[in-house]
């Protein structure tokens, strides 16, 4: 059975240099694009799963896992601190 490429670029790649000058706003931007790149993953495998090709359950596990911790736990709540304040005025 073939096995399908499930991407999932290393979980320290993805974390925002703190030495940048971005801004709250880039910052945010540049997080959004790393969970779409790693919800791609997801639709990839998907399609994959559907031609019947085996996945890296490990790698499946790892964006499992990215996006339950980066995508819930860390950017969610930096939204929430910086963004949905500002919202309610």
């Amino acid at each position: 059975m073939k096995t399908s490429s499930l991407t999932n670029p290393p979980l320290r790649s993805l974390r925002a240099d703190r030495k940048t000058n971005a801004t709250a706003i880039q910052a945010m931007s540049m997080e959004h694009r790393h969970i779409e790149t790693v919800v791609k993953s997801l639709a990839d495998a998907a399609a994959a799963l559907e031609k019947g090709l085996s996945l890296n359950v490990q790698k499946l596990r790892t964006v499992v896992e990215f996006l339950r911790v980066y995508a819930d736990q860390r950017h969610h709540v930096r939204e929430e601190t910086w963004f949905f304040p500002i919202l309610t005025k």
